[in-house]
């Protein structure tokens, strides 16, 4: 710790990455390519991340799990189009993205800024949930 305290006037995101640097470091890990995590925990550690860091910035999700949304941006708008929320994450600044459930993309592929999508609110797709 410093002497003037400037970690109380970091954001919450720049507090987070410095608790998981120390964390890492205390236990002797050496990071790769700057991702100390392994691909198949990437994904829970960006969750939980998430969620201290919304919690810091008085943030909530945009969506629940189960939630059906559908790509405002897109151009399919059929019932077949909606995809089914599985996370929210939190990345800070008011950005969340989303995963959702079946999606077999792998990487960063699998993350869509939650921006792009809207609830489903028509009765159009009230069964969809029973087929995803």
């Amino acid at each position: 710790m410093s002497e003037d305290n400037r970690e109380y006037e970091m954001s919450g995101v720049e507090l987070v990455n410095k608790f998981a640097e120390s964390y890492v470091e205390s236990l002797g890990l050496i990071a790769k390519e700057s991702r100390i995590i392994p691909e198949s925990d990437y994904e829970e550690y960006l969750y939980y991340r998430g969620i201290l860091l919304a919690r810091l910035d008085g943030q909530k999700p945009p969506f629940k799990p189960g939630d059906l949304v559908w790509d405002v941006f897109g151009r399919d708008a059929s019932p077949t189009a909606c995809k089914k929320v599985d996370k929210d994450i939190y990345k800070g600044d008011s950005e969340w993205i989303l995963t959702f459930w079946g999606d077999t993309c792998r990487g960063d592929n699998r993350f869509y800024s939650a921006n792009r999508f809207s609830l489903n609110s028509s009765d159009v797709f009230n069964g969809l949930d029973l087929i995803l």
